[in-house]
């Protein structure tokens, strides 16, 4: 049989069944769609083998459908039924005059796109044998974009019709190492009884784009996250890491000036008193309402805690305040050389409603000790008015700071949200 290069369809060998020739010159087998017939295109369509028809896999995609994608017009010229474990999936091959050939590939209501890699890539390969061999993920370059590993798969074809540039065989299996980037996934596939390589790249299609490519009636419904799937937003992570930053260092800057120039008069100068002396109280008078009083404590516990009641009440007699304060310092050595913790000064901040006289009354003191600890026998206790509180400032320093790093936050939760279905074992 003599087959002329305009030939757009031929009788099936085995069952007569008319075929269209879509594949180009490279095709090297057909299976008929209807019998399961694997027919020789090199050798005039001469039966090769004959297999019995299986469930064709879920797919909108069928043969002899085209559609436009990355600019150029695709046909699906073949399908294959792929299954591993309870997975299954179809990957069907595309032929175009001007580009040669790729695949499009369904699985679960995700739509991919592969084409072969003819650029070399670092290392140029990579098998299961050096998955299992490395102490981290192993990764690959191509075109200065790092791919990390993913999976490694042994997917086994459960179906074929149409068109393949290879003899695909029922129940063969590929063994395919999946390294992933941000934007893709490269496959590095081995099959065939000659441990045929080849290395793929592959980029998700959205449901909308492959609707409009292929005219179909409603788009795919994906049931998961395909993990070349790209995330939204990050269209504007140097933008809001440049103001956010910015923001937080002036805030920073602004709150170490308040706080260097800040030099609230004391409106009752340093006291030491004897916690023997206790209950002992003390007069101060406000003449700032506009900004903060500070009452502050300071002692010297020696690996010991000391606690200071007290209470503040107003010109007009009325409790504004009845509180407790701790101070507390411990210390020691050990394996790893000298420690210590803990604070020595305590305060309290309050905005008064009206100037005049304020009494402060310290009532209680209670102390504990801990290992070799030595209580302390006194307390030095002043009062400042015009007390500023640069603290929102360093609050909101912290909070553009957060928003400066949340880019970043947000590309490693996309990392581990991409690599969840990985199956490498990080112990």
């Amino acid at each position: 049989m003599t087959l002329s290069s305009d030939l757009k369809s031929i009788n099936c060998t085995s069952c007569g069944a008319g075929l269209n020739l879509l594949g180009g010159g490279r095709v090297v087998v057909h299976v008929c769609p209807y019998c399961g017939a694997e027919l020789d295109a090199q050798h005039g369509y001469k039966l090769l083998t004959k297999y019995d028809r299986r469930k064709r896999p879920d797919s909108p995609f069928t043969l002899g459908m085209s559609g436009r994608l990355m600019g150029v017009d695709w046909q699906i010229v073949g399908t294959i039924g792929l299954r591993e474990g309870p997975f299954e999936w179809a990957e069907h091959q595309l032929y175009s005059p001007t580009h040669g050939y790729a695949w499009l590939n369904f699985e679960n209501g995700n739509t991919t796109f592969s084409r072969r890699v003819r650029k070399p890539t670092t290392p140029a390969w990579i098998d299961s044998r050096m998955v299992n061999a490395a102490d981290n993920r192993p990764t690959v370059l191509l075109n200065g974009d790092r791919h990390t590993y993913y999976e490694t798969s042994r997917p086994q074809i459960t179906y074929l019709e149409g068109e393949f540039t290879w003899a695909p065989k029922m129940d063969e299996k590929t063994t395919t190492v999946s390294l992933l980037s941000s934007s893709a996934m490269l496959d590095f596939s081995t099959s065939g009884a000659f441990k045929e390589r080849e290395v793929y790249r592959t980029v998700w299609l959205s449901p909308e784009e492959v609707t409009l490519a292929f005219g179909l009636d409603t788009p795919p419904r994906p049931i998961d996250r395909h993990p070349t799937q790209p995330f939204g937003g990050g269209h504007n992570d140097s933008f809001i890491r440049l103001v956010a930053g910015g923001c937080a260092v002036v805030a920073l800057l602004l709150a170490m000036l308040i706080g260097a120039l800040n030099r609230p008069p004391d409106i009752l100068p340093a006291t030491r008193v004897r916690l023997a002396d206790l209950p002992q109280t003390f007069d101060f008078e406000v003449t700032n309402t506009e900004q903060l009083v500070r009452i502050a404590f300071a002692s010297s516990p020696s690996n010991a805690w000391l606690g200071i009641d007290f209470d503040v009440t107003d010109p007009e007699d009325e409790t504004l305040v009845e509180s407790s304060r701790f101070m507390e310092f411990y210390s020691g050595r050990d394996s790893d050389g000298a420690w210590s913790e803990g604070n020595r000064s305590a305060g309290l901040k309050f905005r008064p409603a009206t100037p005049g006289t304020y009494q402060l009354t310290l009532s209680e003191a209670e102390t504990e000790l801990w290992t070799d600890g030595r209580a302390p026998t006194e307390v030095t206790v002043s009062v400042s008015e015009g007390v500023r509180m640069p603290q929102w400032l360093y609050l909101l320093a912290i909070g553009f700071g957060v928003l400066t790093l949340a880019p970043w936050a947000r590309q490693i939760w996309q990392y581990k949200q991409r690599f969840a279905g990985s199956d490498w074992d990080e112990d």
